[in-house]
């Protein structure tokens, strides 16, 4: 029979026996003996785990590609001429966009206008060097909005990292690019605009999230669910063993 006061840990419950009563009540902590059975998952540590393998199976991938004398990847383009946010070589592609836009555009040019059409060109041509357009070919706009999404994530970046104080140039950042984006945040205009449209986003009480998460985290978030997952398992058996020994006694 139970002995009072015996307690066992089911995961998150807690298992509690008075005699001839037997209480089951919350728990919101592991029990100190079992801390040995519950592994430290970190989820950055999966998702940078996971997004090297990925790098390394895309560098495979590649490499196969360029000996059968084919495009480094291959891209999936919708029908409209966009490219498909969640198709394989999306990871590619954006480290592709991270290492030549610096390289060929103007980072302080705000505006799409502001761009020479040169340069332009030669971005354009870039990326169809490595990249191979599956179903459609990628039309002007895509091209387009493709780069001017790339340029507000960078920017916002660069942004926070300036007022947060930390006002050096990056190493893949012109100099005089920067400068000029430091005056342009200085200006009056800039913060009253940055206000304006912070109150705007602070009225927005639903907002969309398709997207935001990386395959790599995505999978960092699953494997994390299924170690937890068996560790609540295995802390059941061997609460249920360690019941039964007790039963049997």
């Amino acid at each position: 029979m139970p002995q009072p006061g015996v307690t066992s840990y089911l995961g998150p419950w807690i298992h509690v026996s008075y005699g001839n009563v037997t209480k089951y009540m919350r728990s919101t902590s592991v029990h100190p003996k079992q801390k040995e059975l519950v592994p430290s998952v970190k989820a950055k540590s999966i998702t940078r785990t996971i997004g090297r393998t990925m790098k390394k199976e895309s560098d495979a991938t590649s490499d196969a590609r360029l000996a059968i004398g084919k495009k480094s990847h291959k891209i999936h383009i919708r029908a409209r001429g966009n490219m498909d946010g969640c198709c394989e070589g999306k990871n590619a592609w954006d480290d592709a966009m991270r290492t030549l836009i610096p390289r060929i555009l103007d980072t302080n040019v705000i505006k799409w206008e502001g761009h020479e059409p040169e340069s332009l060109n030669k971005l354009r041509v870039a990326l169809n060097k490595k990249f191979e357009y599956m179903e459609n070919e990628l039309s002007t706009r895509g091209f387009k909005n493709v780069v001017k999404k790339w340029f507000k994530t960078k920017r916002n970046k660069l942004k926070a990292r300036f007022l947060a104080g930390r006002i050096e140039c990056l190493m893949n950042i012109e100099p005089t690019h920067w400068e000029k984006l430091k005056v342009y945040w200085n200006k009056l205009e800039t913060e009253k605009k940055a206000k304006q449209m912070s109150n705007a986003r602070s009225k927005v009480k639903n907002l969309a999230n398709v997207g935001h998460t990386s395959k790599a985290r995505m999978k960092a978030q699953l494997v994390s669910f299924y170690v937890q997952m068996y560790v609540v398992i295995i802390i059941c058996l061997c609460n249920l063993y360690y019941f039964c020994m007790i039963v049997v006694d």
